[in-house]
């Protein structure tokens, strides 16, 4: 220990990607440049039209090549809005955003509302986005998973064990170690947290060891660029 009464543990330098994992428990929405003048949109929208046109935004959010709106219903609401197109399109595509966010953390209407708070929505925006979550995010989730588009599955545990069998070459006999991978998956819906759970085992030789933790560490370095 040094003179200022500090452990060693104290003194180490947090693990890598700890600061992303701990930004990320502490908000669900970036304050990006992008992210914040949508913000400012949402509210600015008038809280009566509001919910209409997020019930229209979460309707067809599984349907990626189809428009929310017409030409003529998106210009009918820039005129209602007083907003330009350009802010039109960033308002629509942020609200799908949100959505996209809680479908794919499977985010409880209540936790949406409480972090949309956090991000700068006002109260009544933000109840609407929770209260249009809770009425039709489990269809939208239901429709996802059928097109296969969304796969919020997480990784809840990770479990290990090397083992030692033998192959024989030319009459020779030599220990080839793998190793067992068992992961611990589950998939949750906004009703429940923890959701389907299932076991993956993987068993893996020493070079496939190799590639899958270059991968992964290449993942880390892109996280942590974003930190």
């Amino acid at each position: 220990e040094g003179s200022t009464g500090e452990t060693a543990a104290e003194r180490a330098p947090a693990p890598r990607g700890a600061s992303l994992a701990a930004a990320r428990l502490e908000s669900m929405f970036s304050s990006t440049k992008r992210f914040t003048a949508a913000v400012a949109l949402i509210n600015e929208t008038p809280n009566d039209r509001f919910p209409h046109l997020l019930s229209r935004v979460l309707g067809q959010l599984h349907a990626k090549a189809e428009r929310v709106f017409s030409a003529e219903e998106e210009a009918a609401l820039c005129e209602l809005f007083g907003f330009s197109d350009e802010q039109l399109e960033l308002l629509l595509s942020s609200c799908s955003f949100i959505f996209e966010q809680a479908a794919y953390l499977a985010t409880a209407p209540a936790k949406l509302g409480d972090e949309l708070l956090k991000a700068g929505v006002e109260e009544e925006p933000a109840t609407a986005f929770g209260e249009v979550w809770q009425e039709e995010g489990a269809k939208l989730m239901e429709r996802l998973r059928d097109r296969a588009v969304l796969a919020p599955t997480r990784l809840s545990g990770v479990d290990w064990q090397l083992c030692i069998g033998t192959a024989s070459s030319d009459g020779l006999t030599a220990q080839q170690p793998h190793a067992i991978l068992q992961l611990e998956l589950n998939t949750p819906t906004p009703q429940d947290a923890e959701g389907e759970k299932r076991s993956l085992q993987m068993q893996l030789d020493r070079p496939k060891m190799q590639e899958l933790l270059g991968k992964l560490d290449a993942i880390q370095g892109s996280l942590d660029g974003l930190s």
